[in-house]
């Protein structure tokens, strides 16, 4: 059996869980740059370069009451007003718990603030982040998966934390210098 539940996708901003999303819509996630970029040549053959690294887009749609816009403004007051080197690291996770998809991100910024719009009925804040260093798996949500998928996903976000954490410590050992 296939189950798909929007309440199960979770997202945590720098350790803090984002909550009160939009009726319509929670997250979109897009990369930025194709897998791989072609070039024809003059006789016809055509190459192929693959595009490891990317930048990828993930836009969140918060409902305008929701507690998260308060977090997400100060959150970029404070990244941009001061100059926290630790601050570029702080993790973006997006998390499909009722299937195997899962998006990681240490290296975030918000690129841009929400429309303000105010009428009848709550209107949608959509927060844009930009992320370099992602690990994404694109899964499913069948319940039969022999857990090699999960597993793969886990070590990932594990290998990925530890560098985060790496580069926490390397931050914090610059600024006692």
């Amino acid at each position: 059996m296939y189950t798909y539940s929007p309440s199960d996708v979770g997202i945590t901003f720098a350790g803090i869980n984002i909550s009160g999303f939009s009726a319509d819509n929670v997250v979109r996630i897009n990369r930025v740059d194709p897998l791989y970029t072609s070039k024809r040549a003059m006789d016809g053959t055509v190459s192929i370069t693959q595009q490891r690294y990317s930048t990828w887009k993930v836009d969140v749609f918060l409902e305008q009451s929701s507690e998260s816009n308060d977090f997400l403004s100060g959150v970029q007051k404070l990244l941009f007003s001061t100059n926290i080197s630790a601050m570029q690291y702080l993790p973006l996770i997006v998390k499909d718990n009722s299937g195997t998809t899962m998006f990681f991100a240490k290296d975030v910024w918000i690129e841009t603030l929400p429309e303000l719009e105010f009428g009848q009925s709550l209107a949608t804040r959509q927060w844009t982040f930009m992320c370099n260093d992602v690990e994404c798996l694109i899964g499913g949500n069948a319940e039969d998966l022999s857990g090699i998928t999960e597993a793969l996903a886990i070590a990932s976000a594990m290998q990925s934390a530890f560098n985060i954490s790496r580069n926490y410590v390397d931050a914090a050992i610059r600024v006692i210098k």
